[in-house]
C-alpha cells in the first residue's frame, strides 16, 4: 500500500472511495484538530486538504476550496505527545501494523503518534477558505 492509498486503512474504506478516485496524500494535508480521549481511549483528528472529491456531495454548499476529514481512532493506545504547540500543523502518516494502524502528526513544534485498532472517516466539511 502506498502512502497516499490509506483508504485500504479505515474500518470502511468505501466511505472515502465514494468522494475520491485518489485520496488525498495525508502528507500534503493539516491537520487543524485532536481530540484525545482517555475515557474511551481514542483520538479524532482533522485532515484538510485542497485536494477536492472527485464525487463530491450534490449537498455541499458552493463555493469551497478545502475538505476536512474528521477520523475517529478507537482502541489507542502508546500515545505520546512531544512538544505540541499552536503552530502550524502538517505532516501525518498512517502506516499499517499486524493489529491496526499507526499514526503519527507533526507539527513546527512537536509530534504526537499513536496506535489504533480501528479508524472511521465519521464527518465530512467542505468550506471555503480565505487567501494565505
Amino acid at each position: 500500500m502506498s502512502t497516499s492509498d490509506w483508504s485500504g486503512l479505515l474500518t470502511a474504506p468505501s466511505a472515502l472511495r465514494s468522494l475520491y478516485d485518489h485520496a488525498p496524500d495525508p502528507a500534503a494535508c493539516r491537520h487543524t484538530y485532536l481530540q484525545i480521549d482517555e475515557r474511551a481511549t481514542s483520538v479524532t483528528l482533522s485532515l484538510t486538504t485542497r485536494h477536492l472529491p472527485d464525487h463530491p456531495d450534490p449537498g455541499w454548499r458552493k463555493p469551497y476550496d478545502v475538505v476536512e476529514l474528521f477520523l475517529h481512532c478507537t482502541e489507542v493506545r502508546d500515545l505520546t505527545v512531544d512538544g505540541w504547540g499552536g503552530t502550524i500543523h502538517h505532516g501525518v502518516t498512517f502506516t499499517p501494523t499486524p493489529d491496526g494502524i499507526a499514526v503519527t502528526l507533526t507539527s513546527d513544534d512537536g509530534t504526537a503518534a499513536f496506535r489504533a485498532e480501528r479508524m472511521d472517516l465519521v464527518r465530512v466539511r467542505a468550506g471555503l477558505t480565505g487567501p494565505e
